[in-house]
């Protein structure tokens, strides 16, 4: 089969095309959970030992923002662009941008391998290259893990098919590395698995292949046990039913499969806030995907490539179902970049069969067609592109396209305060709370809104309503001990403050707000050590030494000061 245009002048065409689709998008902001991930991060911006990064309680107790993840190489390669550019956008959308591309060759290099023919890889990398649903992905700081741990494990498949006995070992760090960027790779192994027995060659993977792919199995078990140990402990929530849970799976899986098919309405939060039963429509859409997927399974069994996509497409999807059991069963769109892999090269390889098929004219008009729906994913991109040029742009969609996320209405709330649009926050914070009356974020942003107009009564209640729905949150903890400090109730100030240490040792707030109460208390030399510890949690946070500085100076302790 000869290719329309020469595949290296094609792929260049391609990765040329996407670095240009993306260029305009490297100077925006900081968005999202980037200002406290990336931007506002200490550990990334000043030089602390690579191996905290390694260490459980820095995930447990340090980063509260990771949840409980197990991201060690995520802060290394982000403290390592902080070296080359500190707090500049423009390096880590960079090094995402550069990552995507890398992964674009690697879907070319790895359809090759798999068996497709190079009009069809050709093909796979410019979907994969230009589809929105990738958006989140790039744009996000943070998600340098996503697309370093897809580059990891595409290589992985790809060392692992080489000929050769030592492909596996060589293969097994390559996973090793991306289970440290993103515990989403613990799939691989079946994933592994199936390519392996669809890649061309012998009739069956035969046993020294399969045999290759154990070592794969028993890291993955090691990792889930870990991510198991790590994220024990209490949990705030209730769980709900099994069936719900089944019900919200089904969901998200279709949600998932549709936002890859039918890419034009990304809106980053998709919540399913409501109990799901069975007559709903999730269980017919979902019954007819299934029969769908069926259909596609049995009519490609003459097509092993085509089989093992299909079945890892559902697979690859899993990571994406973790959160069913969340409040709100929220799912976002950066888990559908592996997934994407495959739904990509799978529809790459069914056009192409259609087009083997035809013959004269209607297969070059297949050809045509073929390429022409690159303009419209390149244009969704551009679209959406738009709407992540600030937090105003980017809520304001999210809660047109998602009027029952409480989450969106939050954060639009925030983005229309510091527009300095108090009442329009004020309303967004009251809508958060009228679809989640338990988002203890609404309560809290909602309460310092109240602080701010002098009303502290009523920004109290809100601050405890914020810790009746999680005892976790931190930050009305805090609120609430400032308020009690204004109203002179020290000793209350400090018991909420020392819980928010003993769950958070390295909050360096909380250390300075409960050095600035005991200082009040009479305590000053537990003050004057908790204000040093607070400034070394957090080099570039300044208060504690400005508080301390103060304190040695009443003390008449000039020198010190």
């Amino acid at each position: 089969m000869t290719p329309a245009f020469p595949t290296r002048s094609g792929l260049a065409a391609v990765l040329a095309a996407a670095a240009i689709l993306f260029v305009p998008s490297l100077r925006f902001p900081f968005i999202w959970d980037d200002t406290a991930v990336v931007r506002d991060n200490p550990f990334i911006h000043s030089r602390v030992p690579p191996g905290l990064f390694f260490r459980p309680a820095f995930w447990q107790q340090l980063l509260p923002v990771s949840r409980f993840d197990y991201r060690p190489l995520q802060m290394l390669t982000l403290a390592a662009v902080s070296r080359i550019g500190g707090t500049d956008p423009l390096y880590y959308r960079s090094a995402n941008l550069a990552l995507h591309l890398l992964v674009v060759l690697l879907v070319f290099g790895l359809a090759g391998r798999l068996g497709a023919g190079k009009w069809a890889a050709l093909l796979a990398a410019a979907y994969f290259a230009f589809h929105p649903v990738h958006v989140e992905s790039i744009i996000c700081a943070r998600n340098i893990s996503e697309l370093a741990s897809a580059a990891l494990l595409l290589s992985a498949l790809g060392i692992f098919l080489r000929p050769g006995r030592c492909s596996p070992v060589i293969a097994l760090p390559f996973f090793a590395a991306a289970l440290l960027y993103k515990e989403s790779a613990l799939i691989f192994p079946p994933l592994l698995t199936i390519l392996v027995a669809a890649a061309p060659g012998e009739p069956g993977p035969g046993k020294s292949r399969l045999r290759g792919t154990v070592p794969f199995w028993i890291l993955a078990a090691a990792g889930g046990l870990g991510k198991i140990l790590l994220s024990s402990g209490p949990r705030t929530a209730v769980p709900p039913p099994v069936g719900h849970l089944l019900a919200g799976a089904a969901r998200l899986l279709v949600t998932n499969l549709r936002l890859l098919v039918f890419p034009a309405r990304l809106k980053l939060l998709y919540p399913f806030p409501r109990p799901e039963t069975w007559p709903e429509s999730v269980w017919f859409f979902s019954l007819a995907g299934a029969v769908l997927l069926a259909a596609a399974l049995l009519a490609s069994r003459k097509n092993r490539l085509l089989f093992s996509l299909l079945l890892c497409l559902p697979i690859s999807l899993l990571p994406a179902l973790s959160r069913v059991g969340t409040a709100g069963r929220i799912v976002a769109e950066q888990r559908l970049y592996l997934p994407s892999f495959f739904f990509c090269l799978g529809a790459a390889i069914l056009i192409d069969r259609a087009r083997n098929a035809a013959g004269g004219r209607r297969r070059a008009a297949i050809g045509f067609v073929a390429w022409l729906i690159c303009l419209p994913l390149a244009g969704l991109t551009t679209g959406y592109l738009r709407d992540w040029r600030d937090e105003l742009p980017l809520w304001s969609r999210v809660t047109s396209l998602s009027p029952r996320a409480g989450v969106a209405f939050n954060n639009l709330a925030i983005a229309l305060s510091r527009a300095g649009d108090t009442e329009g926050a004020r309303r967004g914070w009251e809508r958060a709370l009228e679809i989640d009356p338990r988002l203890p974020e609404a309560h809290t942003n909602l309460g310092i809104l109240r602080g701010r107009e002098g009303r502290w009564e009523e920004a109290a209640d809100r601050f405890r309503e914020a810790l009746s729905a999680d005892p976790a949150h931190h930050p009305a903890a805090i609120y609430l001990a400032q308020t009690y400090r204004r109203w002179n109730r020290n000793e209350e100030a400090a018991d909420l403050l020392r819980a928010v240490r003993k769950q958070n040792p390295g909050h360096a707030v909380a250390a300075n707000e409960l050095a600035i109460v005991l200082e009040r208390l009479g305590k000053e030399e537990e003050a004057i050590e908790l204000y040093r510890a607070a400034a070394d949690l957090n080099p570039k946070y300044a208060a504690p030494l400005r508080n301390l500085a103060a304190l040695l100076g009443e003390r008449g302790e000039f020198e010190r000061a």
